[in-house]
């Protein structure tokens, strides 16, 4: 009867605080569940800014990549104004005020009419507005070049995804008068060789200038003939060992032949030609060339003609640069 009795009043305190207890739990779950949020939300922030950060510190334009001292403040605002004005001019359609900005020598190595560039670059690059970021890449006294990278203005296409992505290397070119051209699509600068020459009884040969770019630099000879015979300046079968540059610290600079052909190394009797040679050198590599090596000279390219294997009157030159 007492157990009865006690049980029946145990009964009636938990009816009576049970909806109490559920709302205090409830309430404790809601808290916890709050926090969590909150929690999660703080963090998630706090790696984010990490990362932005992280992101924002790792790029530095100013810093010089390849080869040179790192641009100052002043220069790079001057020089990231210049490659801008002609990402605008390009993105605006102004074709002609872009071409315009091209260094003279750039244009009559890679586009020597406004209709080759607006064909060949304007056109590959510019179909949609571009945005770009730079790096320097190599820092000289009277030229900086900056690899620049162009991605579609997500802005104006609102695609990032299928958006085209095209890199560059452009140069920014000091002349002497301090006004400023660029060069694009890898090509450099162009700079005379001065004292670069030799004569035999059959050849006279000129070193006239070497265009640089990024992977390769391109020299251009001019070769007199003095003789009364066809001259061959190299047959072009191993040239990695017959037509090379050695370097200041004795290493060989081999030249690129695929731009060459039997042709180009013909120098008739009494006759001037020019011959442009490219040879493997990436830009901002601090080993001067010291030498060009012409190896397998044939003094008689008719009779070579007749009997390739016996021929043997070959003459090999060496010009210091």
């Amino acid at each position: 009867m007492f157990k009865s009795f006690i049980n029946k009043y145990a009964y009636i305190i938990y009816q009576k605080v049970k909806s109490k207890i559920n709302i205090v739990l409830f309430l404790i779950l809601i808290f916890l569940l709050v926090g969590i949020v909150f929690t999660t939300f703080f963090r998630g922030n706090s790696e984010a800014e990490n990362i932005i950060a992280e992101n924002t510190s790792s790029y530095r334009p100013h810093e010089t990549v390849i080869s040179g001292e790192d641009v100052n403040d002043e220069n790079y605002e001057q020089e990231e104004s210049i490659i801008n004005m002609f990402v605008e001019y390009c993105n605006n359609g102004q074709v002609e005020e872009a071409y315009n900005m091209l260094s003279s020598d750039c244009k009559e190595t890679l586009y020597p009419t406004q209709l080759d560039f607006e064909q060949n670059y304007y056109q590959q690059i510019f179909s949609t507005k571009k945005i770009c970021n730079l790096q320097s890449w190599v820092n000289e006294e009277n030229y900086a070049v900056y690899r620049v990278r162009f991605i579609d203005d997500i802005m104006s296409t609102g695609d990032y995804e299928e958006s085209s992505k095209y890199q560059d290397y452009i140069t920014v070119i000091h002349d002497e008068e301090d006004k400023q051209y660029i060069s694009i699509n890898k090509y450099v600068i162009k700079e005379e060789v001065e004292d670069a020459e030799l004569e035999t009884n059959e050849l006279y040969i000129k070193v006239q200038s070497v265009e640089k770019y990024i992977d390769y630099v391109e020299y251009t000879f001019s070769v007199k003939n003095k003789s009364d015979k066809i001259i061959l300046m190299d047959t072009l079968e191993d040239i990695s060992d017959t037509m090379f540059i050695t370097t200041e610290s004795n290493k060989k600079r081999t030249s690129n032949s695929a731009n060459l052909n039997t042709l180009d190394m013909k120098i008739d009797p009494n006759n001037t030609e020019t011959i442009k040679i490219r040879y493997n050198k990436t830009l901002g590599t601090n080993d001067d060339d010291v030498e060009i090596h012409f190896l397998n000279i044939i003094k008689d390219y008719e009779t070579y003609l007749e009997d390739k294997t016996n021929y043997s009157d070959v003459l090999e030159l060496t010009i210091e640069l």
